[in-house]
């Protein structure tokens, strides 16, 4: 909270103003359409000298622009924009004063929608528990302003927020039962309304992650709406309600319902696979790529052994369709040397390679648009420079960490092959990478083509549910995890990003190693059991992890994650080296785009290896 604040008014200075006339005629009647009409107002009375109003309506303009993310542990409402160390307005920057006049209006306050704000942030701030108990009724009645019968209407985060912030409140209490109820009528109101698409899974799913969920009864729901959408085409949807259905029919211990469910998941991404209509829209490698998870959602759930070969089977034809679809994005030799001339170039391109797609394949082409760098072709071209820049034998360098300490030297280029050039051409390649290379392709392609897909697409975490779910690539119950930090990456949150998936990449490098038939942990002679780390999976695992994913992109793993004359991300976070600004790199961006890369082709990186189907 700040100590000093910027606004400087009561409540009797708010109420002087009729300041809910500026919000007056707003369309969707939201606090995001709200804080761009209190700031215009703030700026009309500012150019009239009325200095007061002005400070009144700018704080009703920051309160309404704050972003709320109700899936968050702790304050839900954050700044509405962060960028290279600057951000917009939060809750930290109001003052005792500020909160102090925010609650002398909340009862006067007549818009449902700023009630349940202004209630919500004092009880953030202060605790204010009178706040909280209006806050919850009026997030139940700005829903119902809300309702519509659209894919995913606006009344579900308040809905949401007044279940979570009653439970606060005192769970299993009046309040707490009624909000429950609130949203389960919404339930038994849509639950045969097609055109509502996930309402129901999502809204279930909070009376769930309560504890509030009729097992049985909601598990019926789900599976009376997966089959409805299974017939009408919608097999997203449909396997969104069989997974559901699912979860609830093995927390009431039905586990012939439960592997029945999972099944009926399973075939909806066999029926996408082989719909015709996608097929002709998105091509072969989209068919290759939903083959694939309908066949690792087929394994999870315990598909007969004849299932599984029939699907694996097709999967290969699929790929051997689709080989030749995603060809990767590529600039030519001149473009590069004219590299400050064709910056604009490259980005107009990697902007119209995800363009103009629909969500899921312009994904596709972001993670395909650029092959992992070869050490290859960097042994090759730091030979090549050898021969023309004569300092490369002379002189050394120092590779330093972000404090500006020596994180490990590299002498001068020996003259001679051997094994000390060897170690010199693995060094200053992760070195030339480091400095050359990533930030380049992060810059020029990867940053402009994310940019381009959030510009086309809102990039919500249920539109990222399916490049996860039944993911090879990622262990089972790990798959929120990986959801959020893809998120993060695409909103430029590579603080968030980082965090989440970097100590991921580990879990899912052993999760592979351990398919592979290879032991991941030691045995002590005490008997205890230790996992091996990232370190001993990138190396001593060398060379199943080159068969996998090959040698470019184990390049790119180990450069980004381990190497001091790399990147070292994984080191030198664990051990809290890095600044905030710091994980704002290419590095950081580059690797996220690298687990996007992983994740896309989880199934094909890991389904190559079996020699036949009958291993499946």
């Amino acid at each position: 909270m700040s100590s000093e604040s910027r606004y400087n008014v009561t409540a009797e200075d708010i109420l002087k103003y009729p300041w809910e006339s500026a919000i007056e005629g707003a369309t969707r009647n939201t606090c995001t359409e709200f804080h761009a009409k209190f700031f215009t107002r703030a700026q009309e009375l500012k150019d009239q000298d009325d200095d007061l109003g002005a400070r009144v309506h700018s704080l009703l303009g920051a309160v309404s622009s704050y972003h709320a993310n109700f899936d968050v542990h702790g304050n839900p409402y954050g700044p509405l924009w962060r960028s290279e160390g600057q951000r917009a307005l939060c809750p930290d920057d109001l003052s005792e004063s500020d909160l102090e006049a925010l609650a002398g209006i909340l009862d006067t306050i007549k818009s449902a929608e700023l009630r349940a704000r202004v209630g919500d942030v004092l009880w953030e701030c202060k605790r204010n528990h009178k706040a909280a108990r209006i806050a919850v009724e009026a997030f139940q009645e700005t829903a119902r302003l809300q309702e519509t019968e659209d894919l995913w209407p606006p009344m579900v985060e308040r809905l949401e927020r007044s279940v979570k912030l009653a439970a606060l409140l005192g769970y299993g209490k009046e309040l707490h039962l009624n909000a429950v109820a609130n949203l389960r009528s919404y339930i038994e109101k849509y639950r045969g309304n097609l055109k509502s698409g996930l309402l129901c899974n999502h809204l279930i799913g909070i009376l769930y992650a309560q504890d509030q969920a009729d097992l049985k009864a909601d598990a019926a729901i789900c599976e009376e709406l997966a089959r409805a959408f299974q017939t009408s085409g919608e097999f997203d949807f449909s396997h969104t309600y069989w997974e559901q259905a699912a979860r609830l029919h093995k927390d009431a211990k039905s586990e012939d319902l439960a592997r029945n469910a999972l099944l009926k998941a399973a075939e909806c991404y066999h029926q996408k696979a082989e719909n015709q209509d996608n097929a002709k829209k998105f091509g072969n490698s989209y068919a290759a790529h939903w083959m694939g998870a309908a066949l690792e959602a087929y394994r999870k759930a315990g598909a007969p052994e004849d299932v599984k070969k029939q699907v694996h089977l097709r999967l290969l034809e699929l790929e051997g369709f689709a080989r030749d679809e995603l060809s990767p994005l590529t600039m030519d030799a001149a473009t590069q040397e004219r590299f400050r001339e064709g910056v604009n170039k490259a980005r107009e391109q990697a902007q119209q390679h995800v363009s103009g797609h629909e969500f899921p394949l312009a994904l596709f082409r972001l993670a395909e648009m650029l092959p992992p760098q070869s050490p290859q072709k960097i042994r090759e071209e730091l030979l090549k420079q050898s021969k023309e820049f004569v300092f490369m034998h002379i002189g050394g360098t120092a590779v330093l960490t972000e404090s500006g300490q020596t994180a490990g030297t590299i002498g001068p280029m020996p003259m001679t092959a051997g094994e000390g050039l060897d170690e010199w051409l693995l060094k200053s390649s992760y070195l030339h990478a480091r400095q050359l290379l990533w930030p380049h392709m992060a810059g020029l392609f990867i940053e402009p083509a994310r940019l381009q897909l959030r510009k086309e697409h809102p990039v919500r975490l249920r539109d990222l549910v399916f490049l996860v779910a039944n993911n090879p690539f990622i262990p089972e119950g790990h798959e929120g995890i990986y959801l959020k930090g893809i998120q993060a990456g695409f909103f430029g949150d590579w603080l968030t990003a980082s965090h989440l998936l970097i100590p991921q990449i580990e879990a899912s490098l052993r999760f592979v190693c351990q398919q592979q038939g290879i032991v991941t942990s030691t045995l002590e002679s005490d008997g205890t059991q230790k996992e091996r780390d990232l370190g001993w999976l990138l190396y001593d695992c060398g060379p199943t992890l080159i068969d996998i994913f090959g040698e470019d992109l184990a390049f790119d793993l180990r450069g980004i994650l381990f190497e001091k004359f790399g990147c070292n991300l994984r080191n030198d976070m664990a051990h809290g080296l890095i600044s905030e600004g710091g994980f704002y790199s290419p590095a950081a961006e580059y690797l996220w785009w690298i687990v996007l890369k992983l994740c896309c082709h989880g199934h094909r990186c890991l389904l190559e290896q079996r020699k036949s189907p009958q291993e499946s």
